[in-house]
């Protein structure tokens, strides 16, 4: 097997795992108090009424 090939597919792997916890990170800082409080209020949104 050609170890460049095997490099380039594991580096990408590593690189989109990486990325994908950073957005997630960034979205549970940004969103999940906005969701804490819409539970805490109990206010749902339904048809976007």
């Amino acid at each position: 097997m050609n170890f460049d090939v095997f490099f380039l597919f594991l580096n990408a792997t590593i690189t989109v795992l990486v990325a994908v916890g950073i957005v997630l990170r960034i979205l549970r800082k940004e969103y999940l108090p906005v969701i804490k409080k819409h539970e805490q209020d109990g206010s749902d949104v339904v048809d976007g009424q």
